[in-house]
């Protein structure tokens, strides 16, 4: 027994011994990374995490870490870093040291990707990336053939951008990746052509538009698209010149986009029509989920009813909305698409909601549009996720879970303030730009200031008032001045208004916009209308004025003898195109990735599917005041 119990102890020390020689412990300390350790013990990042497979999400202050001596590190191990990206939104308080803290990081790694840091200190309440390191094995069979390496998408980034940057078209693309989806996501890791960073192609979408060359198109066809010339096509895209092929991205003059929209990013999408597209053989089911309350309506007393529809604001919103639907419904049925539509009454509560869930039956309809309010339309959305039944919320945009069968049918704050200030950093190369924005609106005068780095930026007076001789000085007489005012202050916008009005004359041209029109405009009679028409005034809204004079007015008129109101206009746009949409494909989450913008009387709708989730309408208009008037900036 003796015996055995030295040789085990021997043994052990034998194993001690051995593991010595081979192996290290290191104790993290603040500030430490995977790199930084693997440097100073002079081994692969590779070799540690083949160790330490926990850090693979990063390593904190204190953790022991096994190492390996340099001389058992294989020379073939190999691992490649992987980052993704995390939003953060600053608090008060926080430092670039506190939240590189909280996520384990750099401070360096933070500016690196956000480039504006390393000028400036945080604001609260504006957004950051955070980057997260990861290391992934790269085995043996993981190699790649000569000319292609992997790459990481970056957030936003669409296939075609990608392929523009790395000279290959977008089917090329795909054939490289054949798991690849219809919406690439953050993160995802991909195989591009391996390309000298000296020649990869820069995508300027302030100074260009970009093209996907269609199927045996040519440079005649182009021709009679854009009205360029072959040698102008070539020039722009010397690729060009050995000839042309389907899916090939030629970048084009800014103002060249012929029949087509233009994205956010610059890229050309044509203008689809549903209407020449419907299939007339086949039926579309939609359920229309929307606040009646009919149990609270007393049908055997008139004056009970009309009290009723007097008093509740909601009720008399859903029976506009609906109005304008069966409008839509019978326009629809006059192109021969057939539909079968279903009312239900959700009561106005979750209580209602439940109700239908245990009550009624979506297993054959293709849609639901509706309810209302986002607690409702919450609890509707997530009952009907495990059947994939899509769903569009009519009105609200905060708040509303975007589900994987959400469809959010109102464009958000930040859909319209990105659309804008692309529109000004586009349109606005020749303008001499100012910014003016109160403490609550730090982030968005960033946010500008990023894209359009020369504009000026001037300071308010405790956010309730600019210094009219300040601004005077800033003002342009060479060139028309573009003044971009970020705030819902009645007083500062009464006073900015009133300053740059006094300001303009034949020699001075101004121009105010903003990326976002509060509710100050509409609820202040101190901003007089007669000011922003005279500055014309430009903002982003979810829809524009219709014509009185178009058919819809007349049959709603004729219908209901009375003039419709937006909730009513809202109705027959909405219903238009999810009848339009069900009449050319049955899959709308198909659809959604096929149809470009759609347009009706006062609305747009170009559903881009989110990276996690479901789809967000990024169809808004750019508009003015105009004599008076409210007219779209084409």
């Amino acid at each position: 027994m003796n015996k055995q119990i030295v040789f085990f102890l021997a043994f052990i020390l034998s194993v001690s011994i051995f593991a010595q020689d081979k192996f290290k412990t290191h104790q993290v300390k603040e500030g430490e990374t995977i790199e930084s350790i693997a440097k100073y013990y002079k081994v692969t990042p590779y070799a540690i995490l083949k160790l330490n497979p926990e850090a693979k999400k990063g390593v904190e202050k204190n953790t022991i870490l096994i190492i390996p001596s340099s001389s058992t590190v294989e020379n073939d191990e190999r691992f490649q870093e992987k980052v993704t990206f995390v939003t953060h939104k600053v608090r008060k308080k926080e430092t670039l040291f506190s939240i590189a803290k909280r996520y384990n990081v750099k401070v360096d790694d933070i500016k690196r990707y956000n480039k504006e840091l390393y000028s400036r200190q945080l604001d609260k309440g504006e957004k950051i990336r955070i980057p997260q390191v990861t290391y992934v094995p790269v085995k043996e069979t993981d190699s790649l053939p000569d000319g292609l390496v992997r790459y990481i998408v970056k957030p936003k980034e669409g296939k075609w951008r990608i392929a523009y940057e790395h000279g290959i078209s977008v089917p090329e693309l795909e054939k490289l990746n054949p798991e690849m989806g219809t919406v690439l996501q953050d993160g995802e890791e991909i195989i591009v052509p391996d390309v000298h960073q000296d020649s990869v192609k820069t995508v300027d979408d302030i100074k260009y538009n970009y093209y996907s060359v269609q199927p045996k198109e040519g440079f005649y066809r182009l021709k009679v698209k854009f009205g360029m010339e072959r040698d102008s096509i070539v020039a722009l895209n010397p690729e060009a010149k050995a000839g042309l092929k389907a899916g090939m991205i030629l970048k084009l003059p800014k103002e060249t986009y012929g029949d087509y929209n233009i994205q956010a990013d610059g890229k050309l999408m044509p203008r689809f029509t549903l209407i020449d597209s419907v299939n007339k053989q086949l039926t579309s089911k939609v359920v229309v989920a929307i606040p009646l309350k009919l149990n609270e309506v007393d049908f055997n007393s008139e004056a009970g009813a009309e009290d009723k529809l007097k008093r509740d604001r909601l009720l008399n919103v859903s029976l506009d909305f609906y109005s304008g639907m069966l409008v839509a419904i019978d326009s629809v049925k006059k192109l021969g698409v057939n539909s079968e539509i279903t009312l239900l009454d959700t009561e106005g509560t979750e209580v209602g909601i439940s109700r239908l869930l245990n009550s009624a039956s979506f297993k054959n309809y293709d849609a639901v549009i509706g309810p209302f309010t986002y607690r409702s339309f919450n609890k509707l959305s997530y009952g009907l996720r495990s059947e994939n039944l899509p769903v569009f919320a009519p009105f609200t945009s905060k708040k509303v879970e975007l589900y994987q069968n959400v469809f959010q049918t109102l464009p958000s704050d930040e859909v319209l303030r990105d659309q804008m200030i692309n529109f000004i950093a586009q349109r606005g190369q020749d303008k001499h730009i100012i910014v003016i924005a109160d403490s609550k609106n730090t982030a968005v005068r960033n946010q500008l200031k990023s894209k359009i780095p020369s504009a000026q930026i001037i300071a308010t007076e405790s956010d309730n008032y600019v210094q009219m001789e300040a601004l005077e000085e800033s003002l342009s007489m060479e060139k028309e001045n573009w003044v971009i005012v970020e705030s819902n202050r009645i007083p500062l916008l009464t006073n900015i208004t009133n300053v740059l009005n006094s300001l303009r004359n034949e020699e001075r041209t101004i121009v105010m916009f903003t990326t976002h029109k509060g509710d100050a405009y509409e609820i202040s009679d101190d901003i007089k209308n007669s000011y922003l028409s005279a500055l014309k005034f430009h903002y982003p809204t979810v829809d524009k004025p219709s014509s009185l004079d178009n058919n819809f007015h007349k049959v709603y008129e004729d219908r209901f003898g009375t003039y419709p109101n937006r909730y009513a206009i809202r109705g027959f746009d909405l219903m238009m195109d999810v009848l339009l949409r069900l009449a050319y494909k049955k899959d709308l989450y198909q659809v959604a990735s096929e149809v470009g913008e759609t347009e009706y009387l006062e609305n747009k709708f170009d559903y881009k599917k989110q990276y996690v989730g479901g789809y967000l309408n990024t169809g808004a208009y750019i508009v003015k005041y105009d004599d008076l008037e409210i007219k779209e900036v084409k």
